[in-house]
């Protein structure tokens, strides 16, 4: 039966996670989910800073991260979207069920 510790999970959002490497609050998080896509995102008007992160968990994989930047993006907030490419890679089951107690 599967576990929450290998199904697919996709983590993102505004995590305001400053520090990188093993000072991030994220780090408790990196056995379940491998490295995480940070892209300047802040502040909308002139990105700085990678605030929004997406995580995917170590059997899926993110790819081609970008910030999502239209005329109307620094109007709708301080942060820019950020967009990413997952790939679910075959070992991961595609259907999920669960057992009934007995």
């Amino acid at each position: 039966m599967p576990t929450l510790d290998n199904r697919p999970t996709l983590l993102m959002g505004d995590l305001n996670e400053w520090r990188a490497g093993s000072r991030s609050s994220l780090r408790s998080m990196m056995s379940h989910f491998g490295a995480c896509v940070a892209v300047p995102s802040f502040p909308a008007r002139f990105p700085l800073v990678a605030l929004d992160r997406m995580m995917a968990c170590t059997q899926n994989e993110l790819s081609e991260a970008t910030a999502h930047r239209t005329a109307l993006s620094p109007i709708a907030s301080d942060h820019l979207p950020i967009k990413a490419r997952l790939r679910l890679h075959q070992t991961v089951p595609a259907v999920w069920t669960m057992r009934r107690a007995s």
